[in-house]
Formats: C-alpha cells, structure tokens, sequence
C-alpha cells in the first residue's frame, strides 16, 4: 500500500500546475470487486486497464484525476489527466468530465457516488465498470 501512495503521489506531481494540490485525495483500489490493475471499459472489445487512478477534490467544485492507463498488451501505460466538475450534497458526489471543444461527449454526470469515512464509492457511471471504489487518503491543506 506504501507504495501505491507514494506512485500516486509520484504521478501527481506530473501536472502542469507548479501549486501544491490541496483538498482531498482519493485513491482507486478496485473496479466491479477486481483490485488494481483492473478492466475499466463496459465495452468488453477495448481492453484498457486502469494501473492506478485518484481523484483529487481541488475546490468546493472544481478536481483533477489522474489515471494511469494499461494501452497496450505489452504492458505500455499513458498517464491520463483530466479536470473534472463535481457537486456534492452531504455525502453524495456528482462527477463531471469536462468535455474538450467540438468533441462529442456523453452526458454528465459520469460518475455518481458515496462518500463514507473512509471512501468514495460510485456506483453510477456512464463511463466505466462499475462499482469503483477510492479510498480516502488525505485532505491536504
């Protein structure tokens, strides 16, 4: 597990931005009951997998996700980053993949979950398998 924090925290640090990340940090530990590295696509013809994945709430509404992605069955990765939208209502997130100019997207929201304690569990989404369970790590400040 030490490790898979300090990857993340590793891949984190890959962003564009020279700010420190503050808010808080979720770290992807399974996909529909599999542990990482893990199928992600509904589609069972496109075989990605997901290696490691977190979402980092930045704002009240605002986050980013990092995602390092299984591209090819040689085992070769790209590190996905994406900004995302998100409201939440007491223990309840909706999540928003920005959508890039003049792409044809699917509509949000794409993942939809729960927090407890200790995770966040989306058990709705149009984008993935399903459930998709992060655990919490840390709120930054």
């Amino acid at each position: 597990m030490r490790w898979l924090l300090v990857g993340v925290l590793l891949t984190a640090g890959c962003t564009s931005s020279v700010t420190p990340l503050r808010g808080e940090l979720f770290i992807l530990q399974s996909i529909a009951g599999i542990p990482l590295p893990a199928p992600y696509a509904e589609n069972p013809n496109l075989n990605l997998r997901i290696v490691t994945d977190s979402l980092w709430l930045t704002s009240l509404t605002t986050g980013e996700r990092h995602a390092r992605v299984e591209v090819d069955a040689a085992g070769k990765t790209q590190l996905n980053v994406e900004e995302f939208d998100y409201v939440r209502t007491d223990n309840h997130i909706e999540i928003s993949f920005r959508c890039p100019p003049a792409a044809l997207c699917v509509r949000p929201p794409h993942m939809v979950g729960t927090l407890t304690l200790d995770s966040f569990v989306v058990d709705q989404s149009v984008v993935s398998r399903r459930p998709l369970v992060y655990r919490r790590m840390a709120i930054l400040e």
